[in-house]
């Protein structure tokens, strides 16, 4: 994914667009307004309403969504933007504001200056889909050599094995905080039919009420788990692997994604600074649960093929 980001310079031009002075003598942002602009595109979008519409399809079975959202504010009206294209990993994509490690949408006041908002945001999702077409099937990666010393070097281990699969800048493009308003809290059952509906194999821990995705790695004796809480409104997720010479060493994902990205760009900010990967009646517990998995299967497959002994 981030070949495709880099491709299109997602971030220089997120920050050109949200940096550059907004000249007045637009129109107001209305339905009318709304509908012209996407039908000039010349993409087939569904308008579900006169602020909401959505983009989907499929390349040779490979599906594909996007979504926009206008916003009328005082001051300048703006747009926000989410992707997913499917691959042989798993879902890539998210809203484009973190995909361009940026908080706040995109501004404008006139027709210009909304037709370069949208087309950076459809740039962004033809280069997904092309790296989508491009991908090979998912290997193995190669081992990472221990044995750690101590708990310390052994989370070293395991950040490693993350950052190894862009899992600081994967996570947070999850952590779309516009997933609409909220719905009934998801009973066990419906928990646990989502993760099997994503091909995940999770066991509920009644004591503990999480969901445990195990598997076993290059040592038999490592086990790597995935655990998923379902809270409310949101997945709170956590690796763990057990019985290595150190005894357990684990990560929370919001821990490590914060803790890749600060060391990838020292300074590096977001709000809130431990996110979680919402879920709403725009993005129901089905939705987000079968985008998570394919992060979920990476990191499982990259953790286990790190050697502990």
């Amino acid at each position: 994914m981030a070949e495709a980001l880099d491709a299109v310079d997602l971030e220089g031009r997120y920050a050109v667009l949200r940096a550059r002075e907004l000249e007045h003598g637009g129109e107001a942002l209305d339905p009318g307004r709304f509908a012209a602009v996407l039908r000039s595109t010349g993409r087939p979008f569904a308008i579900e309403s006169w602020y909401l519409a959505r983009l989907s399809g499929a390349d040779e079975g490979r599906a594909y969504e996007f979504w926009v959202e206008f916003q009328a504010e005082s001051g300048a009206d703006k747009a926000e933007f989410g992707m997913a294209v499917s691959t042989p990993h798993g879902r890539i994509g998210g809203r484009l504001a973190p995909l361009a490690g940026q908080v706040e949408s995109l501004p404008f006041r006139t027709r210009g200056q909304l037709d370069d908002v949208l087309a950076l945001a459809l740039d962004t999702l033809d280069q997904l889909r092309a790296v989508a077409g491009q991908a090979p099937a998912p290997t193995p990666p190669a081992p990472r050599h221990g044995p750690p010393r101590d708990r310390a070097e052994a989370r070293e281990l395991l950040l490693d094995a993350l950052g190894a699969i862009d899992f600081g800048r994967r996570y947070l493009a999850l952590c779309d905080p516009d997933v609409g308003p909220d719905e009934r809290a998801p009973s066990t059952a419906r928990q646990g039919a989502a993760l099997a509906a994503a091909g995940l194999e999770a066991t509920f821990l009644e004591g503990e009420k999480l969901f445990a995705c195990r598997t076993s790695g290059t040592e038999p004796d490592a086990v790597v788990t995935v655990n998923v809480v379902v809270h409310r409104t949101a997945l709170e997720l956590s690796l763990g692997v057990q019985d290595v010479p150190v005894g357990r060493v684990g990560v929370t994902f919001h821990g490590a994604a914060r803790t890749l990205l600060e060391r990838a760009e020292p300074g590096w900010r977001h709000d809130p600074p431990y996110p979680r990967v919402p879920f709403g009646a725009r993005r129901p517990l089905e939705a987000t649960t079968s985008e998570v998995a394919g992060l979920i299967r990476d990191v499982q497959s990259s953790v286990d093929a790190v050697t502990w002994r």
